[in-house]
């Protein structure tokens, strides 16, 4: 009887050993991951994050524990952007240099981590309603996060808590600022009136810059009185933006003005002999003069593209030297493109735009099967139209 008591407790013990020995086995791992995943939080909390005066809370998302967030203060965002980059690229860099080191002592346990294509180590800092992120660029809330974003950003909050009218239209012109320093500075003005005015004049002098006159003449004529050089500015724009169009200087000579650029060539519409290439400068205004920004070449000259053309506004005539004037045609601000060539296939309309223009003489002829048409040119030259469709061409 005690021999079978003895054989049930060996049983017992076997069986209970067998099982701590498959607890051991399913839990081991789980157990261990925990233990680094506590060392990783507390190297993070000791090596980067204890000297940080914004950090609150750290914790852990992802499968492997390998999102990283951080709670900071609201501290944070009061921050110049300098200091707010210099944290985010630290703080991440450090932080994946400590995850790399500890990872690596994972992989042995669960391999699953080296392959897992949800595997990437990212840090996020949170503060208050934002999230920020470095990877390559700094991101906010999943976009570009950079210096002028956030001048931007401080100078909106600035005009939306303030008494001001017509605050959106304020923010709309503040887009037309990309310069880092112009902003810096429009964020150092205090007086929200002082304020307002430079972001006008400083938009209107963007738009100027960039040749929407018209955009820039409203914007100038928004401020009181004469703010900076604003009677300048808006004396050219005014000038700038009649002047803009097509211009001829005799049957085939053209000139373009569109914005800043001004462009010389042959009209392609007119079958010529005469060489002249499309040459196109940038200009300048000054005392109701167009002056070309670059020296002219020896070729440029010899086709009479004069330096400086003078400007009549009221005739809106551009007048170069005595033989070199150009008259005001369109407010097309495109150089006509290069005509091609006759081709199968094309249309009537197609074929008067091409190198040959439109026919001395058109014979029509209709049967029971279309329309068939002979385009006459003139020495031995015609074109062969059948229901619309150039269908043959005689040279």
């Amino acid at each position: 009887m005690e021999g079978g008591k003895t054989s049930n407790k060996k049983l017992v013990l076997i069986l209970l050993s067998i099982f701590i020995l498959i607890m051991l086995i399913v839990f081991i791992n789980p157990i261990k991951i925990l233990i680094y995943k506590n060392e990783l939080k507390n190297d993070i909390n000791s090596k980067v994050l204890s000297n940080c005066e914004f950090y609150e809370k750290l914790y852990f998302k992802g499968k492997f524990n390998n999102l990283i967030h951080i709670e900071m203060n609201s501290e944070f965002n009061n921050l110049e952007y300098k200091k707010q980059e210099e944290l985010i690229k630290n703080i991440t860099n450090e932080i994946e240099n400590i995850y790399i080191s500890h990872k690596a002592k994972v992989i042995p346990i669960n391999d699953k981590i080296q392959y897992d294509e949800n595997n990437r180590m990212g840090v996020f800092i949170h503060v208050e309603n934002d999230i920020y992120r470095y990877v390559i660029d700094i991101t906010k809330n999943g976009t570009a996060y950079n210096e002028k974003i956030y001048l931007v950003e401080k100078i909106t909050e600035k005009i939306n808590t303030s008494n001001i009218e017509q605050k959106d239209t304020l923010i709309d012109y503040l887009k037309n600022i990309s310069d880092i320093d112009l902003l810096t500075s429009l964020a150092n003005i205090d007086n929200i009136d002082e304020c307002k005015s430079e972001i006008i004049y400083l938009s209107a002098v963007n738009l100027y810059k960039d040749g929407y006159f018209q955009d820039a003449i409203s914007c100038f004529n928004k401020l009181e009185g004469d703010y900076k050089e604003k009677t300048t500015y808006l004396k050219n724009a005014e000038t700038l933006e009649k002047i803009q169009g097509t211009y001829r200087s005799d049957y085939i000579r053209l000139m373009v003005i569109n914005k800043w650029n001004i462009t010389f060539g042959v009209d392609p519409k007119h079958n010529t002999h005469y060489y002249f290439n499309e040459y196109t400068f940038e200009y300048r205004i000054e005392n109701d003069e167009i002056i070309l920004t670059r020296e002219r070449t020896i070729m440029e000259i010899a086709n009479d593209i004069c330096e400086r053309y003078k400007i009549d506004i009221n005739n809106k005539i551009l007048l170069g030297n005595e033989n070199n004037t150009y008259y005001y045609e369109s407010n097309d601000i495109n150089f006509p493109q290069k005509l091609k060539q006759p081709s199968i296939g094309m249309t009537k309309s197609e074929a008067e735009n091409s190198t040959w223009g439109r026919p001395n003489k058109i014979n029509k002829t209709t049967t029971a099967y279309g329309t068939h048409e002979q385009w006459v040119y003139g020495n031995g030259k015609y074109l062969y139209f059948d229901n619309g469709k150039l269908t043959s061409i005689q040279n």
